[in-house]
């Protein structure tokens, strides 16, 4: 599908390449932003990657936040970040 098909303009924010986009992934989309993290799993911590983007589907008005695989609203985003800053603020680590 090239540019001149879509059904809407693109965003300012998008950065997905239309010329090569497949029609079951018929979406505009951000950069993917990589945030150094420490995870833990099974009990050991470790260095690794959280992965941070946005989308929305060329058929939807509704633009989404993903993290990993995990799809959020804007408003539900914004919950996430405050509820993050109270912890922060609760353990004492927020600067």
């Amino acid at each position: 599908m090239g540019i001149e098909e879509m059904p809407h303009p693109c965003p300012a924010w998008c950065r997905a390449d239309h010329d090569e986009i497949h029609e079951q992934d018929l979406r505009h989309e951000t950069f993917v932003r990589t945030v150094p993290a420490i995870v833990r799993g099974g009990g050991v911590a470790e260095t690794g990657e959280l992965h941070v983007s946005g989308f929305r589907a060329f058929d939807e008005d509704e633009a989404w936040v993903a993290v990993d695989g995990l799809h959020l609203t804007p408003e539900s985003a914004q919950r996430l970040v405050h509820q993050i800053r109270t912890l922060l603020e609760e353990l004492g680590e927020r600067r």
